[in-house]
């Protein structure tokens, strides 16, 4: 399930928590909305503990400035509130799996 982030005080807890993945959306893009359900889905299948928010610089500018996001789209994601992986503009579905996969891993296997 993703969660939208209203304002840059939602973005600040999200990003705060133990693992978090925000994806960076903006009203003109294209490939924003083509990208966003294969993100969904990957996090879905590969990485389902890993919650996945999505902030649109239209209506959330003061989130997206926040983040330091200025190309879309962008994802991000944090590991003990620490920015983890940052992909924006140019990225693929695999690229994304592939650098997650080990961390995610090493993650859940400290959690529990």
């Amino acid at each position: 399930m993703t969660t939208t982030l209203k304002d840059a005080t939602d973005y600040a807890a999200w990003v705060a928590g133990p693992a978090a993945a925000v994806y960076f959306v903006a009203p003109e893009c294209g490939v924003c909305g083509v990208l966003r359900p294969r993100i969904e889905e990957l996090f879905a299948a590969a990485f389902p503990r890993l919650p996945l928010a999505v902030v649109n610089a239209g209506t959330t500018p003061d989130g997206a400035a926040q983040a330091g996001v200025f190309n879309f789209p962008a994802l991000l994601v944090f590991f003990e509130g620490r920015e983890f992986l940052r992909k924006a503009r140019s990225f693929s579905i695999g690229e994304v799996q592939a650098a997650l996969g080990r961390p995610y891993a090493l993650w859940l296997e400290a959690a529990t």
